[in-house]
């Protein structure tokens, strides 16, 4: 019994001298954000940087909210069917609309449709910006990257045009504030 009790005292007396001589000034490293001038990426890297402008691609096509290009057109095309029922789905009678074709611009599959598009036109427009000014610094792969940017912009503006006809291409990311595109004539650019 005296031997544990020796054992224990021991320990709390090791533990309290540990504590007390123990480094009270750390160093904190912030691994959460990445500063520009600390960062070169590699052809590794190239993947991550060019996945932003993926990320819009899923809520475009599916949605959070299930207004999105699939459940437009396939109600739209009747293919798919979303009936009344007693519990609800009718939300203010849009699935009808679409299915009639007599949805407005203030349904919420456009305002879903017409945002996600442009977010990740925007996106693209941005890491075009920041490639072709040296924000961020690709050594090789520069060709290919942008181009492959520049082509997922335009695969964005294929469903803006398929719903909304003619829209404004915007391609330059460091536009003025208040700038306005113009709307392009349908039939052509």
């Amino acid at each position: 019994m005296k031997k544990i009790h020796y054992i224990l005292s021991s320990a709390v007396v090791l533990t309290a001298v540990a504590i007390t001589f123990s480094c009270t000034k750390l160093k904190d490293k912030d691994y959460s954000t990445i500063v520009a001038s600390n960062f070169t990426p590699g052809s590794e890297d190239l993947a991550s940087l060019l996945g932003a402008g993926y990320t819009y691609w899923r809520p475009l096509e599916l949605g959070r909210s299930a207004n999105s290009v699939f459940r437009t057109n396939e109600i739209s095309a009747d293919e798919l069917v979303i009936p009344e029922r007693p519990n609800g789905w009718v939300d203010g009678g849009i699935y009808r609309r679409v299915h009639e074709h007599k949805w407005t611009s203030d349904e919420d599959n456009c305002y879903q449709i017409w945002n996600n598009a442009y977010a990740g036109i925007t996106t693209c427009n941005r890491v075009i910006y920041q490639i072709e000014n040296g924000l961020i610094p690709i050594t090789t792969g520069k060709d290919a990257a942008l181009a492959e940017l520049k082509v997922l912009r335009a695969s964005f503006y294929y469903p803006l045009c398929d719903f909304f006809g003619s829209v404004p291409i915007i391609t330059k990311f460091d536009l003025p504030a208040g700038y306005l595109p113009t709307q392009r004539p349908a039939g052509g650019l």
